[in-house]
């Protein structure tokens, strides 16, 4: 790492997540990307950048180990709703502050999320299983 003291973990280079990419560039963030596509639009705006799927949570740790990633770093993502579970899974492994695997379980379950608030006594609008 070069002289950047924050660090992130991105999961997602495409056209849509650019304008993060620019902002955390322009904060002097160390960036590593990760995105299946090896021409992602944002591979240039990383620091480094690895080409897989963030869904690869054996690849993800392995980077965090080879970044030498600590809790104080950070992830972010903007991509598909389901790279918050690789997400969270590398943040577990690396003690870093993020949602549990069962709190965006719950979230991308529509099932799952209302039989969370009817257990919690939380209104839901009429629905049907």
């Amino acid at each position: 790492m070069t002289n950047k003291m924050k660090k992130v973990l991105f999961l997602g280079c495409n056209t849509d997540q650019l304008g993060y990419l620019t902002e955390l560039t322009n904060r002097n963030y160390y960036i590593v990307g990760i995105d299946q596509n090896m021409n992602a639009p944002g591979k240039n705006l990383c620091d480094a950048f690895y080409n897989f799927g963030y869904d690869n949570v054996d690849a993800l740790i392995d980077v965090g180990a080879s970044e030498n990633f600590k809790e104080s770093d950070h992830i972010f993502t903007a991509a598909a709703q389901f790279a918050n579970l690789g997400a969270s899974a590398f943040a577990n492994r690396f003690g870093i502050s993020f949602p549990s695997r069962n709190s965006i379980e719950t979230c991308l379950d529509k099932t799952k999320f209302y039989d969370y608030f009817a257990a919690n006594e939380l209104p839901i609008p009429a629905t049907r299983k």
